[in-house]
């Protein structure tokens, strides 16, 4: 195991001999555990009814600390015996063998194997178990407490990677603030539940945990200047990534480290001392003064080298560099950076969109790295060219996925359930195997808490992509709310693919002409009579007050229900206009009684409410889908454009705290001529921007552009 996880383990063992002899303290002896549980279960077999069976060098002491955490755990006492395992219905094999590369857990059947070449690797891969699965943090150190405040445990009764399509998996926890994206506009209604850079240090732990329980191997972080500024700056970010680092390195997994490469401010941070101009240069890396700015971010990137395992450099949006030769040279130094502080970092550089040619950033670089081809079907589909480079470049092959589990926070922001997504994207991509295999992959995870049900369906389909998908609906299902609810929560999480993803990436991508929100076929009526039936069964969930049940969560289930039901309330809103809207659409398009239908249409497509679910910068995605087709409507049958002051509001706030975060720390106004593109609120972005123009808020330069009437408020800055 790369990193040492516990060099006291074997202090322990000799600490319980000690005690045992006399030598601990009965008030020591006495210490109640925190969070300790009323029973722990391996499936639906109580722990205490297991035996713990030892071979080889070391498995006995290993086994008696193990014997000790469960004790600890919830007061069941599980004997020990030596040998071999058959004859005991259920059991816990400890060995080692020195044949063993490397530890390793599996449960099968609902029996476990803990095996390690010698007896620091059991040692090890003992308290990897124990955390991993009853509920400790930091099993061994003086850290250590139960984190899971689950009162009952469920331990999965099967859990392997052998044979696994993709060997290393991990998710990228994306670290835009999901109350303040993009830097943008801050909405105070969104539950601080969802963003986990608020998360204790307990909660983080259970959070990583739970990306194990979903079947990944690993943690990836976004680490860049969006995150800084929407918390207290870089030490206090890179301090949380620390704490995921420990966490995941404790519980066996490996931690990346994902940072823009190329783009050191705005997203609203602001430092006059970056430059990415050549300055009359060839190349920019000739000039002394980009040198320097990317020589202090790449000095802050690289402080965290020390607990990373694997590095990926991202140069192309966001990115300020224009040649391959300027991303080969500054890629070469951030890797001697990391490598100067951590020789074994595998180190890659992103490639999901071709921007630059490989083979000259290769030049500088050398071959010794990984380089990550993207999933990008909304850009054109998948092709295999990054393959191809890596087979002919004999480099390493990453996979990172992006928009797969979820749409963007930063775009589209809502809960979503993609298992069918999810299996034909992997689908696509495993064509391309022939070429080359990647040896690892990751998927983003943009909504944290609510993007862990798409997240265990990307966890298993990664290691076995013919799963099959109305299976893996049953176990996660299971896993979060246990046997009495597991139905009614698997029908949520199916409603909410049916209506806002569907089955294919036709009907989710936001740009596609089938996408479902914005399609003929939306099926309102059913969609509307599943949020009938289902909504009050997940608000009996809370009242009841649901426990988890296998799967760990940093958050009560009873708290991830209560962040699922908005959503759910979003979708029934829209299935509501939606029933009403075609009708109406039928009539208008006949030309006929406009007056009347004009007004019905006032009264039916009332926005649909944003509750306390993160907002993108383009809005609540079912009031966006709402706006367009109302829009489009009056533009096509001449009904009047129904207006609602407080609506707008909201979204002339957006674009004026756009402006704000654009403008900070500038000493002369900031002129720009749109909002996210023109992409957020379609044809009324320029009505919202005369009128803030109108109300004083801009002031209007030559031909559309404008900027901000109060720009000098703005012009001080405190970023780090």
């Amino acid at each position: 195991m790369k990193k040492k996880l516990f060099l006291s383990a074997m202090l322990l063992v000799l600490a319980m001999m000690l005690a045992s002899c006399g030598g601990g303290s009965k008030a020591e002896e006495e210490k109640p555990v925190k969070n300790a549980k009323e029973a722990v279960y391996i499936g639906d077999v109580p722990i205490g009814e297991y035996r713990i069976v030892t071979s080889g060098a070391g498995a006995s002491n290993a086994a008696k600390v193990l014997q000790s955490y469960i004790e600890k755990t919830c007061g069941a006492t599980v004997s020990i015996s030596s040998g071999k395992a058959d004859g005991y219905d259920h059991f816990i094999r400890i060995l080692t063998d020195k044949e063993l590369e490397t530890a390793h857990t599996a449960i099968s059947g609902g029996n476990v194997t803990i095996e390690a070449p010698d007896k620091a690797g059991i040692a090890d891969e003992t308290l990897v178990f124990i955390n991993s699965y009853l509920g400790w943090m930091y099993a061994g150190t003086e850290k250590e407490t139960v984190s899971d405040e689950k009162s009952v445990l469920h331990i999965p009764t099967d859990v392997d990677d052998e044979g696994a399509w993709i060997k290393e998996r991990e998710a990228i926890v994306t670290l835009w603030n999901t109350s303040i994206v993009r830097g943008n506009s801050y909405n105070e209604n969104t539950s601080t539940k969802t963003d986990i850079l608020t998360y204790s240090d307990e909660e983080i732990y259970e959070y990583v945990k739970m990306l194990k329980w979903c079947g990944f191997t690993g943690v990836q972080v976004t680490d860049m200047c969006a995150s800084w500024v929407a918390t207290s700056g870089v030490d206090f970010v890179q301090q949380r990534l620390r704490t995921m680092a420990d966490a995941a390195h404790s519980m066996g997994m490996k931690f990346t480290l994902w940072v823009w490469a190329a783009n050191f401010d705005e997203f609203g941070w602001v430092d006059e001392t970056v430059t990415y101009d050549k300055g009359g240069y060839e190349f920019q890396y000739q000039n002394p003064d980009v040198v320097a700015t990317f020589e202090k971010y790449y000095d802050i990137y690289a402080s965290l080298a020390d607990v990373t395992d694997r590095m990926i450099c991202h140069f192309y949006d966001p990115g300020k560099l224009d040649t391959a030769d300027d991303v080969g040279f500054f890629s070469k130094m951030l890797m001697d950076k990391v490598h100067a502080v951590n020789p074994d970092i595998d180190f890659g550089i992103s490639c999901w969109i071709d921007a630059f040619d490989v083979g000259v950033i290769l030049s500088y670089t050398g071959t010794d790295v990984t380089i990550y081809e993207g999933n990008l079907q909304s850009d054109g589909g998948i092709d295999g060219s990054v393959r191809n480079k890596a087979y002919t470049f004999a480099t390493r092959l990453g996979t990172w996925s992006w928009n797969t589990c979820g749409m963007e926070v930063d775009q589209l922001a809502m809960m979503q359930y993609n298992p069918h997504i999810i299996k034909a994207t992997y689908d696509q991509m495993r064509q391309y195997d022939d070429i080359m295999v990647p040896s690892y992959w990751s998927e983003m995870d943009s909504y944290h808490i609510l993007n862990v049900f798409s997240l265990y369906c990307a966890g298993q389909l990664l290691k076995n992509p013919d799963r099959d998908l109305a299976e893996l609906t049953r176990e996660v299902s299971l896993a979060s709310v246990g046997p009495e609810y597991a139905e009614s929560f698997a029908d949520a999480l199916l409603l909410l693919e049916k209506a806002r993803s569907g089955e294919g990436w036709d009907t989710y991508w936001w740009k596609s002409e089938d996408y479902v929100l914005l399609s003929d076929d939306y099926p309102a009526e059913e969609i509307l009579a599943e949020c009938k039936r289902i909504i009050p069964e997940l608000e009996k969930m809370v009242s009841e007050g649901v426990e988890g049940y296998c799967m760990p969560t940093p958050v009560s289930m009873t708290d991830v229900i209560k962040m699922m039901i908005p959503h759910l309330r979003q979708i029934e809103e829209f299935a509501t206009f939606r029933s009403e809207f075609d009708k109406l659409k039928a009539e208008a398009l006949k030309g006929e009684n406009l007056a009347s239908l004009s007004k019905r249409l006032y009264d039916i497509a009332t926005p649909v409410h944003e509750y306390n679910t993160v907002m993108g910068v383009w809005g609540q995605p079912e009031s966006r889908a709402q706006r367009i087709l109302v829009l489009d409507l009056c533009d096509e049958t001449g009904l009047e454009v129904p207006i609602y002051p407080a609506y707008d509001a909201v979204r002339k706030e957006r674009i004026y705290n756009a402006l704000c975060m654009q403008q900070k720390g500038k000493t002369e106004p900031v002129s720009t001529w749109t909002y996210s593109a023109k992409i957020a609120y379609h044809t009324e972005e320029q009505r919202l921007i005369d009128e803030l123009i109108a109300e004083g808020r801009f002031t209007a330069d030559e031909g559309i552009w404008f900027h901000l009437t109060d720009w000098q408020d703005y012009i001080y800055d405190f970023n780090d």
